[in-house]
């Protein structure tokens, strides 16, 4: 027998309480790719090299270590609780920024992070699975399509508000920009600690199992057979390159145009642009999925897109530019933004990164029964792939091959192509 939900009250609040974290967790997120340039230049590192690029890695590593920890923690107190325990987690890396300032040290600042990486892991094995219960599961894919437009919309102001809040004079000595990160994230914690105490005061529909929990020595068998299942594997293998490709478009397009010699007070912008095309992908899957597209369809278009733009952006000269009007959503000031078409197409492939997470996860998790629940673990230890692309590009672009982004793209969409079209049926009985 399913799961099933007692309400309490109506779901507009539960439902508004997961949408603000769905923000939450999207700002944490594409924060990280603002963070890489600030750190980079406080501590003087190469630029776009593979040291900044540790940034990516110390957050994205988290998900590794701490997954399997998440998921027993969520079980123990329940969705909500689990919530606020991970909000409180952010919060608490956040806070490691100010003695990681006052310390003047980039490790210090990596610890940090890898905490904020574990809250946010935490929040998100408690999210993800809860918003399935805010109504029907047939809308359940319409429902996290949503709350994936409040997570992008969230992400892309990530780095717009950082580039407003820490802008440093060219006269600024270390201290006076370890001085402007340390007080921007003093409020920064403190935004997070009031959300996660408030978040343990709203009442929310609670989860009743009524299915029954499987022994430990079943879950033990089901664990050793889950390589049974090519098709997960192969969804698992997707979905790392996914996050990989998708934590470059959403982070790196700020240091690939530093690496095409674009003014900072451009670059800064860089990083946002990506987002409106998630956004406008999420939108499309939200009308069209199911009625009008299979997800293995939207699946394969998006890859399709990914590739095409993949190697028109590597054909491009990085010294074509585009220069329009654009508005900083912060402080409502419009600007005039100069852009390398190169950049732009590499921004575009947002629109080729949104559907993939909301279509592999069913393709890959369908007909498993009573294994679901582990694989899910699996599913989500592909994170850790917002961890290796940054550190793998990074090594390239220090030796002058901005462009392997572009490969690395190929690569990516190639293998997602695959999986829409063919993968998802292997081994599938």
């Amino acid at each position: 027998m399913p799961a099933t939900t007692k309400k309490v009250g109506s779901n507009i609040v539960p439902f508004t309480v997961v949408a603000m974290l769905f923000a939450v967790f999207g700002f944490v997120t594409f924060a990280t790719g603002g963070l890489n340039g600030i750190l980079e230049n406080t501590f003087n590192l190469p630029k776009g090299g593979w040291q900044s690029q540790m940034v990516f890695f110390a957050f994205f590593i988290a998900t590794l270590a701490s997954a399997n920890a998440s998921a027993w923690v969520v079980t123990k107190v329940g969705y909500k609780r689990g919530m606020s325990v991970g909000l409180f987690f952010i919060a608490l890396g956040s806070f490691l920024f100010i003695p990681a300032a006052t310390y003047r040290s980039f490790f210090f600042f990596l610890g940090a992070l890898f905490v904020t990486g574990v809250g946010n892991t935490m929040t998100q094995a408690a999210v993800n699975p809860y918003i399935t219960i805010l109504g029907p599961i047939e809308s359940a894919a319409r429902r996290i399509s949503f709350m994936g437009i409040m997570n992008k919309f969230a992400g892309g102001l990530a780095p717009i508000i950082l580039a407003s809040a820490i802008t440093f004079a060219p006269t600024a000595t270390q201290d006076d920009k370890l001085s402007q990160i340390s007080s921007t994230y003093v409020w920064i914690t403190i935004v997070f600690v009031a959300t996660a105490v408030v978040l343990l005061f709203v009442k929310m529909p609670e989860i009743e199992n009524t299915s029954g929990s499987a022994s430990n020595k079943e879950d033990e068998k089901a664990e050793g057979k889950l390589t049974d299942y090519p098709y997960l594997i192969l969804g698992v293998l997707t979905l790392f390159l996914y996050v990989g490709i998708e934590t470059m478009v959403m982070g790196q397009s700020k240091a690939m145009g530093e690496a095409f010699n674009m003014a900072e007070i451009h670059t800064k912008f860089y990083n946002a642009l990506a987002s409106y095309g998630l956004i406008i992908g999420y939108i499309c899957g939200i009308i069209l999925i199911p009625k009008y597209l299979s997800q293995s369809k939207a699946l394969a278009m998006c890859a399709g897109s990914g590739i095409v733009l993949s190697i028109v952006g590597l054909l491009v000269p990085a010294d074509i530019t585009v220069t329009f009007p654009f508005i900083n959503l912060v402080g409502l000031e419009q600007t005039t933004l100069i852009v390398p078409v190169k950049i732009l197409i590499f921004a575009a492939m947002g629109f080729s990164c949104s559907l993939v997470w909301p279509a592999v996860w069913p393709l890959a998790m369908d007909g498993l029964g009573s294994f679901t629940k582990k694989a899910g673990g699996w599913m989500m230890l592909a994170v850790v792939g917002g961890a290796v692309y940054p550190v793998v590009w990074g090594v390239f672009n220090q030796n002058g091959m901005p462009n392997a982004a572009f490969f690395l793209s190929i690569i990516s969409f190639v293998a997602i192509f695959y999986y829409g079209v063919a993968g998802h049926k292997v081994g599938k009985k």
